[in-house]
């Protein structure tokens, strides 16, 4: 792992996805970059009116905050051990994210986010939508503190068409890495039924296909997707939740206004979104409409 990029507004969800950075980044030889992002309309009007203008009282002056705020958030136990970046840019996250991405070959991206909605000051999940549907990497989200980020239980929940045959390699080494018992998700919905034995064939064909030999394949049936994966989620006390996703699927699928009760009552799961690169089988799509 060659880089691992946290966003951060400073605020504490964003501590909480950093801290866990960190941990990965001692495990895995990685370095961290913390970027911060300056969104114009969340400032004064006047305040970067000409902020290109290097040297202006305004600009300078938030500058000093935000440099003032990297090195109270650098003064955390948790950094002890590991190589840190500061990065500032200006403009949205996402496209910021994008950018920095492909400046430091960044392999993976560590978000916090409070919710479904957040406040002002912190990870909106519309947000973190964007940043799962423009991040070719995958990104990590983290909604609580971990003190130790222990996988003990993974979930791999997907349709197991031809075209996740990478994302659940990539999640097979994650597996592998830290010991952890993978268990193989697919949820069946009745507005898209599907024989039991053709799921369980799917679900078995691509883990010998990936040479995965240790996991628990299960099938659920529930009235959709989102509820499914939170159920079996919840039942076998998951770690890390791990999705296959179309950038213009994103994080809708999974956190629509219909199951707000459910994530909220869930909501300290980790989601590990992987972007596909590949196209759609016809035989179906990852998360149905």
């Amino acid at each position: 792992m060659n880089a691992i990029l946290v966003p951060t507004d400073f605020s504490k969800h964003a501590a909480y996805a950093a801290e866990v950075a960190a941990q990965i980044a001692k495990r895995t030889g990685a370095e961290v970059v913390l970027l911060h992002v300056i969104n114009l309309p969340n400032y004064e009007e006047n305040a970067f009116s000409n902020y290109e203008e290097e040297g202006t009282h305004e600009s300078m002056m938030i500058m000093q905050l935000v440099k003032q705020k990297f090195k109270n958030l650098r003064t955390l136990k948790f950094w002890e051990g590991v190589k840190v970046h500061e990065v500032v840019k200006f403009g949205s996250v996402h496209k910021a994210v994008v950018a920095e991405n492909r400046e430091r070959n960044v392999s993976l991206v560590v978000a916090g986010a409070h919710g479904m909605s957040g406040s002002s000051t912190e990870f909106a999940g519309s947000t973190i939508e964007k940043l799962v549907r423009v991040c070719i990497v995958p990104v990590l989200t983290i909604k609580r503190r971990f003190e130790n980020f222990e996988l003990n239980n993974i979930v791999f929940s997907s349709t197991f068409f031809g075209e996740n045959h990478k994302p659940l390699q990539a999640v097979k080494e994650i597996a592998e890495r830290n010991e952890s018992n993978l268990h193989l998700l697919k949820v069946i919905t009745p507005d898209n039924f599907e024989p039991t034995s053709l799921s369980r064939k799917l679900i078995y064909d691509m883990a010998e296909k990936n040479e995965i030999k240790n996991f628990t394949g299960y099938i659920i049936n529930d009235y959709n997707i989102e509820t499914g994966i939170y159920a079996y989620a919840k039942h076998i006390n998951a770690d890390l939740v791990c999705l296959a996703t179309h950038g213009r699927t994103g994080w809708a699928r999974l956190f629509g206004k219909s199951i707000a009760e459910e994530v909220s009552s869930h909501a300290d799961i980790p989601i590990l979104s992987i972007r596909l690169t590949e196209a759609q089988e016809k035989t179906g799509v990852i998360f149905p409409e």
